[in-house]
């Protein structure tokens, strides 16, 4: 019985011929449409940005303040110190860090976000696993070209 699973085809190999060709066009699709506002600054110029304003402030209140991850700090804080209530703040933390080792500047933040996004491979072999070669090409297609994953694919 292993052996006969051994033999057979598997199932994370697409089932149509040349369909790795497909799966790296789409990626390099996908990655094109998620770099196209990678140079864009952050701010209110091209479309309503809150929250990735806030999270550059915090990670950029990371860098001066101190890295102290539990303490999340952000700008619009009056008098206080500014601690905000929100989620594990991870991503704003790492992009601190990549502050502390390369220097502040926003396109770091920025371009982590795209990396992550390119994580595109990872869902094409979840739906080459799932699903029929066809299906998962059409599923690929379907996910590349969302416009959310798009839009925060270069978000701080």
């Amino acid at each position: 019985m292993l052996g006969e699973d051994l033999n057979q085809e598997s199932c994370l190999t697409p089932k149509i011929p040349k369909a790795w060709i497909i799966f790296f066009g789409l990626f390099l699709l996908g990655a094109g449409l998620r770099s196209l506002d990678e140079g864009r600054p952050v701010d209110y110029r091209i479309r309503p940005v809150w929250r990735e304003c806030d999270y550059a402030s915090i990670a950029r209140n990371y860098w001066r303040e101190g890295m102290n991850i539990l303490s999340p700090r952000i700008d619009w804080r009056g008098d206080g110190p500014g601690y905000a209530e929100m989620e594990f703040p991870l991503f704003p933390w790492v992009v601190a860090v990549m502050y502390k080792v390369f220097g502040y500047n926003e396109l770091w933040g920025k371009l982590f976000s795209y990396l992550i996004s390119l994580t595109l491979f990872i869902f094409f072999r979840l739906a080459s696993y799932l699903l029929e070669s066809l299906s998962a090409i059409i599923a690929s297609l379907f996910f590349v070209l969302s416009p959310l994953a798009i839009r925060i694919s270069n978000f701080i």
